[in-house]
């Protein structure tokens, strides 16, 4: 709880809070994407592809050979602003008029409750776009206005294959999709595929196909009886993710039924980038804040409290070879 010499409603106490609030346990888009924060509402960042070669020896008096970065293109949006807000009821304002101890510990968690109400809506919108990069290579964001914000990040279309023969067939050669494939990330990159994102229904075909029950052999039991699932293949970690979210009153799961999605070392190729909001802190003075935010604010007419809760963020790809969506079935 706050500091009782603190007021209940300062802007960086309330900041604070939404941010130590935990997401959902579902949701493992955020270890893909580290945060970093930006002064600025617009992000410019380059799409790189590494050098695939090697370079020649010189004797001790040469210059030495300019190696650098590859850039494919530079590529540049505006970041995607959450703001929510919601009223605080009848105490907050008596609490306001006359602040001190009286129902403060009571406050403070209702205070809570409806912060972490709103974050969890923050938490949703977060991972519905690291789940539109993730499967799709591009995000679209439709805002309040009827704007958009569309970014392709520029997968090559080697990096997008078709199972030739669908998953749902047991005898689908699954072990070859999935060796070649990880072979093109790793040629192509330089780094090797350590996961692989599926949804519920694709890891059933997986199970029951004949060539991974008989690639894994004994094991194949214990690792089913250990996680429900295949845990491991080809050197590669499975993870299953049913989390979706619910649109207009119909539940869209993040993962479709039909891809896969390999990936480098988590963290390795990408970044959720977090922009600054302007809080109004007094009658003319303001505070700028970056990554996520939290304040209240008091209206005169009608009077009353108003929790407001929010971020700008944008979920960017750096390392376009370092994943590979593939479809399973076609």
């Amino acid at each position: 709880m706050q500091d009782p010499k603190t007021n209940l409603f300062d802007y960086e106490v309330m900041t604070e809070m939404v941010r130590k609030f935990a997401g959902p346990s579902g949701f493992i888009g955020a270890k893909y994407f580290p945060k970093r924060e930006v002064d600025s509402e617009t992000v410019t960042w380059d799409v790189v592809r590494y050098t695939r070669s090697g370079s020649v020896y010189v004797d001790k008096n040469a210059p030495s050979i300019p190696i650098g970065h590859q850039p494919v293109e530079t590529k540049t949006s505006v970041l995607a602003r959450i703001a929510l807000h919601t009223e605080l009821d009848q105490p907050f304002l008596l609490y306001e008029k006359n602040p001190g101890s009286f129902m403060r510990n009571s406050l403070e968690q209702k205070l809570a409750d409806k912060q972490f109400n709103l974050v969890r809506t923050l938490d949703y919108q977060a991972e519905d776009a690291y789940w539109q990069l993730l499967t799709t290579g591009a995000l679209n964001i439709r805002l309040q206005n009827g704007n958009q914000i569309n970014v392709n990040y520029g997968l090559a279309p080697t990096h997008r294959p078709v199972a030739a023969v669908g998953w749902d067939d047991p005898a689908a050669d699954i072990l070859d999709n999935l060796r070649v494939w990880k072979r093109l990330v790793a040629a192509d990159s330089g780094e090797i595929p350590t996961n692989i994102i599926c949804s519920e229904a694709v890891m059933g075909y997986l199970m029951k196909n004949v060539g991974v029950q008989k690639f894994i052999g004994e094991g194949y039991k214990d690792q089913v009886r250990e996680t429900g699932y295949i845990a491991r293949l080809l050197g590669m970690t499975f993870e299953v993710n049913e989390t979706g979210h619910e649109v207009n009153g119909v539940f869209t799961r993040f993962v479709p039924d039909n891809i896969i999605v390999m990936t480098t070392e988590p963290g390795s190729f990408g970044r959720m980038y977090m922009g600054p909001e302007l809080i109004k802190t007094g009658p003319d003075s303001f505070e700028k804040v970056l990554g996520r935010w939290s304040y209240a604010k008091t209206e005169d007419d009608p009077v009353r409290k108003i929790l407001y809760v929010g971020e700008h963020h944008l979920p960017v790809l750096t390392k376009v070879d370092n994943i590979l969506i593939a479809t399973v079935l076609p």
